[in-house]
Parts: C-alpha cells; sequence; structure tokens
C-alpha cells in the first residue's frame, strides 16, 4: 500500500542578485512524511519569483513544493545533467 506524502514547509529563504536589488528566487525548506510515517525526508526546493508569490499560503506552497519534489524524484539522470 502506497501512502500520501505530506509536506511541511518549515522555511522560506529570499535569494537576491549579485547586485542585492532583486529577488532571484526563493529557496523554499520542507519536511515530508508518508501518513503511516515510515518514509521521511527533508530538504530545499528552488522556486522562481512568480511561483512564490502566485502561491499566496502555506497550504497552496506545500502543494507546489510537493509537486517538485515528487518531480525530482521521478528524474532520470539525463533530466538532472
Amino acid at each position: 500500500m502506497t501512502a500520501p506524502i505530506k509536506i511541511k514547509v518549515t522555511g522560506v529563504t529570499f535569494v537576491y542578485t549579485e547586485d542585492g536589488l532583486d529577488l532571484k528566487e526563493v529557496a523554499t525548506s520542507f519536511n515530508s512524511t508518508d501518513t503511516l510515517q515510515q518514509a521521511y525526508a527533508s530538504g530545499q526546493i528552488m522556486i522562481s519569483k512568480e511561483e512564490y508569490f502566485g502561491n499566496p499560503n502555506l497550504s497552496a506552497l506545500a502543494d507546489l513544493v510537493r509537486t517538485k519534489f515528487i518531480d525530482r524524484l521521478n528524474a532520470t539522470e539525463t533530466q538532472d545533467a
């Protein structure tokens, strides 16, 4: 039986351009577990500033991080290169 993955956003860090004037991207830290609490993961997913501002609450942000995390898990080596 496969259990759904729950994502909890634990932090957000804004990454600025080298001159410090413009927001470049957002580092989103997270913890995850399945509902059976048998599989755990934590990490950081980089998202664009548009994605960050387009997901105005933690629930929406967690859904975005979940999608991007699962996409990374499903990526092949050629996609990572």
